[in-house]
């Protein structure tokens, strides 16, 4: 859908040359600077758009409570700058006042309902830089932190520990609600010589936020270790631990992860927020033409079904929605996990605490003695895993797990290296469903390219999808806008690669498991892989051919 703006500027300057590739807040200072539009005509077609008041920005002086909701870095990043704050309500001003995510992280922070005003691109910008650098706001913003950092750093950090209203503590609180605002997968915290940064991992792309100043980095990783109930004082080790965070009437969790570096700790937290959680097989890119054959396997009343990927390549979340879908009140399904990421209802879950002794192995024997009828195991990660996980589905079970392999056929030798005799495998293996996250193109600004068919056989197209092309086909890639942060990409999906085990051992022989004689008789019987099933996704205009080839690589 086009953006009103856009809208209205073609319909009033049709002659007006937009540029892509840059934020809408920014395109109207952009065509004012290149005299395509005059300054009042532009100002009138803003108000006319987005009917928030107009105010001359560089004449505000913002209030230094105002001031405190966000802090110089949020400003920058989201284009906004609060003015004035009332009991109930914030005053905001923008460039582009239906920037949604941008409001909904100030309603978010500050709990309060938000009036916008409308303001160009560079003067805010400007008063940005103004606001936060003024006395006004020392006390409220990360510019006080500034002046911290000389201080002693264990006194620092007493301070964030002990003082409610500590500015470390602000800071940390920053970070954590930012991470949900953009959407981040996980957050890293990662020391330097000259103190730390601090990167999000968005759509599975790392970029950097902020970076504290000085001496403040090591302070922040002690507030979080606090938060984590971990051990401040031991700085030589890593360690493990979870956050669990209100926001509004969402429960956010953070699996925590510190581990020492040359330069000090690193911290890595990754996000776990069931509100946002997806358990629907169609919505996380599941394609339709390899569903039957996935929903006959995991409607089996006994068997093993894998899910294969590399680390982050979303192998629990596809689990997570397979058990979904088999979870009726007739079936007891119990699962073994290291840690349990999200809880599903009506599933028993049973978290691993290798620090007392509780390990994968005592879990999997216990918890067939409660008579499940599907199993669920986090991870199979060694011979002792996978032989009970083959026993347990040889006695009448479905048993679900993951492996980390990277496609489908090398799950089949990697159960072989684990320990597993090559005829279990073949009685008890009934599907492996590999899978990989591609970035989606934003709908908003993607643009049409041509491609030649040739060039897409050349990186894997599969000869039945390229049969139905013509000698030149429209594919998209990313462009940028105000909706997707000028990534030109907004979100994540799956491409999958689905091995019928059963169908491949019928046309093997018993010991035939060598993974280049898996590989050309999964060949012969039609097999699409991974890149042939992603080029699909970027001919139906989901995602780009770029993102496909770059995220296949291995193919």
């Amino acid at each position: 859908m086009t953006h009103p703006l856009l809208q209205r500027l073609a319909e009033h300057f049709p002659s007006a040359q937009i540029p892509s590739g840059i934020p809408l807040s920014e395109l109207p200072d952009r065509l004012v600077q290149e005299e395509q539009v005059p300054a009042e005509e532009m100002l009138a077609l803003l108000r006319n758009t987005y009917g928030s008041p107009w105010v001359k920005i560089s004449a505000v002086n913002p209030e230094p409570t105002a001031l405190g909701v966000l802090n110089l870095e949020l400003c920058k990043f989201w284009r906004c700058l609060p003015i004035a704050l009332t009991a109930d309500s914030l005053v905001l001003a923008m460039a582009d006042p239906w920037d949604y995510d941008a409001l909904q992280f100030v309603r978010m922070r500050c709990g309060k309902r938000v009036e916008t005003v409308l303001c160009l691109h560079t003067p805010l910008q400007e008063a940005i830089v103004r606001a936060y650098s003024s006395a006004a706001a020392l006390g409220l913003t990360i510019s006080d932190l500034v002046g911290e950092a000389d201080q002693d750093t264990t006194q620092i950090q007493k301070t964030a520990v002990e003082e409610k209203d500590a500015p470390i503590i602000k800071l940390v609180q920053a970070i954590l609600e930012q991470g949900l605002a953009s959407r981040a997968s996980d957050i890293h915290l990662e020391p330097t010589p000259n103190g730390g940064r601090v990167r999000y991992r968005i759509d599975g792309k790392l970029h950097e936020m902020i970076e504290p100043p000085g001496n403040l980095f090591a302070p922040v990783v002690s507030r979080i270790k606090v938060l984590s109930n971990l051990d401040v004082s031991e700085t030589r080790f890593p360690q493990d631990g979870r956050i669990t965070l209100s926001v509004g009437r969402r429960k956010i969790d953070f699996r925590v992860s510190t581990i020492p570096f040359a330069d000090g700790e690193g911290v890595v937290l990754r996000i776990l927020d069931k509100g946002n959680l997806t358990l629907e097989l169609g919505a996380l890119g599941f394609p339709e033409h390899l569903l039957p054959t996935y929903e006959k396997a995991i409607r089996s009343p006994h068997g093993l079904v894998l899910v294969a990927g590399p680390t982050g390549s979303g192998k629990s979340t596809t689990l997570y929605a397979t058990i979904k879908e088999v979870l009726t009140p007739d079936v007891k399904v119990i699962s073994v996990e290291d840690p349990v990421e999200y809880r599903l209802a009506g599933m028993e879950q049973s978290p691993i605490r290798e620090d007392i002794g509780y390990t994968f192995d005592m879990g999997l024997r216990a918890i067939l003695r409660h008579d499940p009828d599907i199993v669920m195991i986090g991870e199979m990660r060694d011979k002792n895993s996978a032989e009970i996980a083959v026993r347990t589905a040889l006695t009448g079970h479905l048993v679900f797990s993951t492996v980390h392999t990277n496609d489908s056929l090398q799950a089949v030798t990697r159960l072989v290296d684990m320990g597993v005799p090559d005829y279990l495998v073949r009685a008890t293996l009934r599907t492996v469903l590999s899978q990989r996250l591609v970035r989606l193109l934003c709908r908003q600004c993607r643009q049409p390219q041509q491609i030649e068919t040739a060039r897409l056989l050349e990186y894997g197209l599969d000869a039945e999808a390229a049969s139905h092309l013509k000698q030149e086909v429209t594919v998209y890639g990313p462009g940028g806008c105000d909706n997707c942060k000028g990534l030109g990409y907004l979100g994540r999906q799956g491409i999958y690669e689905l091995l019928d085990a059963g169908l491949l051992f019928s046309h093997l022989s018993v010991g035939e498991t060598t993974l280049e004689s898996l590989k050309a008789k999964a060949a012969g019987l039609g097999l699409l892989n991974l890149r042939q099933n992603g080029l699909r996704r970027a001919l139906d205009g989901f995602t780009s051919v770029d993102e496909v080839v770059k995220v296949t690589a291995d193919f």
